[in-house]
């Protein structure tokens, strides 16, 4: 049986988002406590909801909101180390 392009996508993306929390793990930047499953999960459904948000708000202010939820998702995802580096050196660029 074939999966739906969707499907498929799907499991593309969450493959992608596992990988890059394995080696934000191994690198020791990434909370190694969090259930990997659970924040794949997380984040395609953020992701859905940031799709639909995107529509509704004008052009010129869907940086700002990709950032956002950029912010968030490093923010669950980092331990101490990580969220230092971040804020050393991405914090102050995302939120202009």
């Amino acid at each position: 049986v074939r999966a739906s392009r969707a499907e498929y996508e799907k499991e593309k993306v969450s493959n992608v988002i596992r990988a890059l929390l394995h080696k934000g793990i191994e690198q020791g930047l990434f909370r190694e406590d969090m259930d990997i499953e659970e924040v794949v999960l997380f984040s395609l459904q953020t992701n859905n909801i940031a799709v639909d948000r995107l529509i509704q708000l004008p052009k010129n202010e869907h940086l700002k909101y990709v950032c956002f939820l950029l912010d968030v998702w490093i923010r669950v995802v980092c331990n101490e180390k990580g969220l230092a580096y971040y804020n050393a050196n991405y914090d102050k660029r995302i939120k202009k």
